[in-house]
């Protein structure tokens, strides 16, 4: 397994090992595309078939949706690669992406980060997504209240108009007292 595992890794990588934080990141992801095959078919599984698939999506020509839903499942940061968006992002792949990894709405397309379902799964995830969200969400009460029940501290992302909304405030400072930092000046005086 080893030798097999470090043979794909080195494929994928131009048949170099390097120290960087990229080669164990395309490690993680050959790693983990591997056990989803093996988790998800059958015991005669053709391991020819298995190491074409882990190729093809780290080389850039899967074109294979259920393999790139299945590697947005395994690791969101997926969305990364520039050969996801010439398949084709879908809802499904994107929704997938940020529900394991908020931070990859980042590199969705600008219409998912208009779109509320997206958005809601991104922020659930890491409330700090909010700054990757269309200005349009940034002023919408449940996003920014999701994001800020999450992580205190994506307040200062939130609309200007939603930093002086008492609920929200509230939210991101039960979540953390120094989101109190970047509340709207007029509830930072307030005791309650």
């Amino acid at each position: 397994f080893l030798v097999f595992f470090k043979q794909k890794t080195a494929f994928a990588l131009g048949g170099r090992f390097v120290g960087s934080d990229r080669f164990i990141i395309d490690s993680f992801n050959t790693l983990l595309l591997f056990d989803y095959f093996l988790n998800r078919l059958n015991v005669g599984v053709d391991v020819s078939m298995l190491e074409e698939a882990m190729e093809d999506f780290l080389t850039g020509s899967c074109n294979d949706l259920e393999i790139i839903l299945a590697c947005m499942t395994l690791d969101g940061s997926n969305l990364v690669y520039p050969h996801i968006h010439k398949v084709g992002m879908t809802f499904a792949i994107v929704h997938a992406a940020v529900k394991q990894c908020g931070q990859a709405l980042e590199y969705a397309h600008e219409s998912f980060q208009a779109d509320p379902g997206i958005v809601l799964a991104a922020v659930k995830e890491d409330g700090c997504a909010l700054e990757h969200v269309h200005v349009s969400l940034s002023k919408n009460a449940a996003v920014v209240y999701a994001a800020v029940k999450q992580c205190g501290f994506a307040l200062r992302f939130a609309h200007d108009s939603l930093k002086a909304d008492r609920g929200v405030v509230l939210a991101a400072v039960k979540q953390s007292g120094l989101a109190l930092k970047h509340a709207h000046d007029s509830l930072k005086a307030e005791r309650d």
